[in-house]
C-alpha cells in the first residue's frame, strides 16, 4: 500500500537519527529497537496533527466561527480544530487497519506465540501512526478538554509505548478498528454546533427547509454514530480484549511474556471500554432527552393551537 511505502521509506531527520535516538539508546531511556527505529516516524506523525490543527485553527475555522456567531468564539475554534484533527485521524488510521487486515488473520498468525510476539512492518507502521496521534491527543486534552479524554490519550499512548517493545504487533490494527465510530463522532460533533439545530441564536435559525434538512442529516448520522459506536467499540471491543486475554494466558510460560505490561494493557483496555461505556450511556441520555423534548414541545405547540 503506498502509504506504509511512503512511510518506510520516510527519510530520517539528522536530529532524530544523530542525536535523539544515540542518546536514548545510550542512556537506555528507551530499550526497543523497534521503538527507536521507527522514532522518526512517531514524531513525523505527532507534528503532521499539529499542523493540521493549527491548519484548522487558523485558516479553516475561524470564519465559520465568526458567521456561526457563538457565545464562546474562541473555544469553539479550539475544538472544532481538535475535531478536524480526529477526523483527518480516523480517515488516516481506518486506511491503515485496511491494508492490515488481510494479513493479520487466524490463518497468517495461527498460534498464540504468533499473535502476542511476531510484527510486521505493515503494523509497525499503523502502530506508529497511532502512538503519533495519541502523544498529541493526550498533550492537546490536558490544556483543552477534559480529564477523561486526557486520560484516554494517555492510556492509549502507554499501550501503544508497550506495543512497540514489540508486544501483541498482530493486535494493533484490530483494536484500533475502533476509530470506525469517529467520523459519525465528529459529523455529530459538527452538526451540534453549525448546523440550525434548535439554536435561535444561529444566523440561519428561521430558513424552515435549512432546519428540516440539519434535522434530517443529524438523526441519520446519529443512528449510524450509535450503531457503529456500540458495535465496533462495545461489543467488539469486549470480544477482542477476551481473545487478547485468552493469548496472554496461553503464552503466560515464554519468557518473553510481559506480566506488567500485560498488567496494564488488560487495565488500560477496561477503562477505555468502561469509558466508552460510560459515554455511549450519555450520548443516548441525551439524545432521548432531545428527542422527548422536541415532542413535548410539539405537543405544547399543538394544544396551544
Amino acid at each position: 500500500m503506498e502509504l506504509v511505502r511512503l512511510a518506510l521509506g520516510a527519510p530520517v531527520h539528522p536530529l532524530i537519527g544523530e542525536q535523539l535516538v544515540p542518546f536514548l539508546r545510550r542512556h537506555g531511556v528507551v530499550r526497543s529497537e523497534e521503538m527507536l527505529s521507527h522514532m522518526h516516524l512517531v514524531i513525523y506523525v505527532a507534528l503532521f496533527y499539529h499542523c493540521c490543527y493549527l491548519v484548522g485553527k487558523h485558516m479553516l475555522f475561524p470564519g465559520l466561527v465568526r458567521w456561526r456567531r457563538a457565545v464562546a468564539p474562541q473555544r469553539l475554534l479550539v475544538q472544532s480544530a481538535i475535531h478536524w484533527v480526529s477526523l483527518v485521524q480516523s480517515v488516516v488510521i481506518l486506511t491503515l487497519c485496511y491494508a492490515s487486515w488481510p494479513l493479520h488473520t487466524r490463518a497468517t498468525h495461527p498460534r498464540p506465540e504468533d499473535r502476542v510476539f511476531a510484527t510486521t512492518p505493515v503494523n509497525s507502521v499503523l502502530a506508529s501512526f497511532a502512538l503519533g496521534y495519541f502523544l498529541w491527543d493526550t498533550v492537546i486534552s490536558l490544556r483543552h478538554s477534559s480529564v477523561a479524554f486526557a486520560l484516554h490519550g494517555a492510556v492509549s499512548t502507554v499501550v501503544f509505548l508497550i506495543g512497540m517493545t514489540p508486544y501483541i504487533n498482530y493486535y494493533a490494527g484490530m483494536f484500533l478498528l475502533f476509530e470506525l465510530s469517529n467520523p459519525f463522532l465528529n459529523g455529530h460533533w459538527f452538526a451540534r454546533h453549525y448546523l440550525p439545530l434548535g439554536s435561535q441564536t444561529h444566523p440561519h435559525a428561521g430558513d424552515a427547509r435549512l432546519v428540516r434538512w440539519s434535522a434530517r442529516f443529524a438523526l441519520a448520522n446519529d443512528l449510524v454514530f450509535f450503531t457503529v459506536f456500540f458495535c465496533a467499540r462495545i461489543a467488539y471491543g469486549y470480544y477482542k480484549i477476551g481473545e487478547l486475554a485468552l493469548d496472554f494466558y496461553r503464552v503466560r510460560a515464554d519468557p518473553r511474556f510481559m506480566p506488567y505490561g500485560t498488567a496494564f494493557i488488560l487495565g488500560g483496555n477496561l477503562v477505555l471500554n468502561v469509558l466508552n461505556a460510560i459515554w455511549f450511556r450519555t450520548m443516548v441520555c441525551m439524545a432521548r432527552d432531545q428527542l422527548y423534548g422536541k415532542r413535548s414541545a410539539a405537543a405544547e405547540q399543538k394544544r396551544a393551537t
